[in-house]
């Protein structure tokens, strides 16, 4: 809180209030002040002037008296030495006490008049300390006609010369003295004059204090008069609120309870449809694994198929190198036929000599033949062989290729049955998690349907604190005014109205502007 919000509004104008005695107070103190400076100044001059010069001038009288006694009292007594230097010791002091006492006073300052008075005595003043010395020279010997000579200045020229001395101290004692009086009279006149300011200070403080609290007294009962009224039309008005509150509280018991109905049924119905989802994604996971199952088994064909085709391969690339050995073999026995002819030709050639040879050429030749007719079966085994190979080795790529179809087929399967295992897994995680929401949603709609009942209960309490605040309202009307009235509002109106209205912002009270 800032330091001058304390000086606005009623606190402020309280504290200006204690403020006007404060301020007689500081006044009557700056009053005193003055007045015991003033005092303290009196008794300073008195201390520092005053006294120490009536002090020297009561010395110096003395000193001279206290001189002259002992110079007498020397010379009287100048058969016994002892009492004679004892006296003698004694006017001694008693000059030296004359001198200093002057010498003090002479430092301390000066009236006009007292200054006057100094001058006209000043060569007294002198003379008689001359004489002293000169009296107490001729007193210290032991000669009697000097003790006469001292015993005649005492009672001619030092008695002549005490006499203007005396007067002087006694002019100087006057001149205090009336500085003294003066100085009392001022002290008297201050004090006088600071107890009727002082008094008039307290008077003029009394009536202020009065007069403004008579008027904060009457601006504070008319504010307090028109917030009073403000109070209980805002009492009334928040009785009426109220009551709409409460009727509002309970429809707001019986949304929340059908509404927690409905999200009980929901939650129900989002369980069945998470258990659903659950099987599906066993099911689509049991899938996926069949998938893996099957694309490692048409992979496991495609690698066989792969092998059968190549041994298709080799065997076809065996039978054509068969074959070839099947047309050397047919070579050479078409070459042998063609020996043993020429053989035979020759044996025939030859006569007898020659059958022999031609019967082993015949044999040869029909060996030739044999050879060259099984070498032609044997070829046309071989072609015909050659020719399933090929047929073969063709429906085997047929195989391959068909199965390198199936097993990407099967992999897509796989991959998708995948994709949907896990997208059901997510999904039965998401539907799991959206049934936890629905669950504490339900648990917060119980809640709300709770709070709802707690605020219908406090809108009850509010109520009756309502017609309290306006009981009291009206109590504190009858204290500040005095008046005693009755709740003329009925209690039944604002419960017939169905809008809800608050007091403007802007809202001022007439009473209260001028405060």
């Amino acid at each position: 809180m800032s330091f001058s919000k304390w000086f606005k509004g009623l606190r402020g104008r309280l504290l200006k209030t204690a403020l006007i005695p404060l301020a007689g107070f500081a006044l009557m103190f700056y009053i005193a002040s003055r007045g015991f400076t003033m005092i303290y100044g009196l008794m300073d001059s008195a201390e520092s002037d005053v006294l120490p010069n009536l002090t020297t001038q009561n010395e110096m009288r003395q000193s001279r008296n206290k001189f002259g006694y002992n110079i007498w009292a020397a010379v009287d007594e100048a058969k016994d030495m002892q009492l004679h230097n004892f006296y003698i010791t004694q006017a001694k002091d008693a000059m030296a006490e004359f001198s200093e006492n002057y010498d003090k006073y002479t430092k301390t300052s000066d009236t006009p008049e007292e200054t006057a008075l100094h001058d006209k005595f000043k060569p007294d003043i002198q003379d008689i300390q001359k004489q002293m010395a000169q009296i107490y020279a001729l007193a210290e010997t032991q000669d009697p006609q000097k003790w006469e000579q001292a015993k005649d200045l005492l009672r001619k020229e030092f008695r002549i010369t005490n006499l203007k001395v005396a007067e002087f101290n006694t002019g100087v004692i006057k001149i205090y003295q009336q500085v003294a009086a003066s100085d009392e009279q001022q002290a008297a006149f201050i004090k006088s004059t600071g107890l009727k300011l002082m008094i008039g200070v307290i008077l003029l403080a009394s009536i202020a204090v009065f007069a403004f609290m008579v008027f904060l007294g009457n601006r504070l009962s008319n504010y307090l008069n028109g917030l009073v009224q403000q109070i209980a039309e805002s009492g009334g008005k928040v009785k009426g609120t109220i009551a709409h509150l409460n009727h509002a509280g309970s429809s707001l018991v019986t949304t929340s309870t059908e509404a927690a109905a409905s999200l009980e049924e929901t939650v129900a119905s989002l369980e069945e449809l998470s258990s659903m989802v659950k099987l599906n994604s066993q099911h689509a996971r049991e899938a996926a694994a069949l998938s893996v199952t099957s694309r490692q088994s048409a992979e496991n064909g495609e690698r066989e198929i792969k092998l059968l085709v190549k041994s298709m391969h080799e065997i076809h690339d065996s039978s054509r190198k068969i074959e070839e050995i099947i047309n050397v073999i047919d070579d050479i026995a078409f070459q042998t036929n063609l020996l043993a002819l020429n053989a035979a030709v020759e044996a025939a050639r030859a006569g007898d000599q020659g059958k022999g040879f031609a019967v082993v050429a015949e044999a040869v030749r029909s060996l030739a033949q044999r050879s060259a007719a099984a070498a032609k079966d044997i070829t046309n085994l071989i072609k015909d062989s050659v020719e399933h190979v090929q047929e073969g080795t063709r429906i085997a790529d047929r195989s391959g290729s068909a199965l390198t179809s199936i097993v990407t087929s099967v992999k897509k399967v796989s991959e998708l049955n995948n994709e949907i295992s896990v997208a059901s897994t997510e999904q039965a995680t998401g539907i799991e998690q959206i049934s936890q929401a629905m669950n504490q949603l339900d648990q917060a709609t119980q809640a709300n349907a709770a709070s709802a009942e707690e605020i219908a209960a406090t809108t009850s309490d509010l109520k009756a604190l309502s017609e309290g605040n306006q009981k009291v309202t009206l109590s504190l009307k009858e204290v500040i005014t005095g008046d005693k009235e009755q709740n003329a509002n009925n209690d039944d109106a604002p419960e017939k109205s169905k809008v809800i209205t608050f007091p403007d912002r802007n809202h001022k009270l007439g009473s209260v502007q001028g405060f």
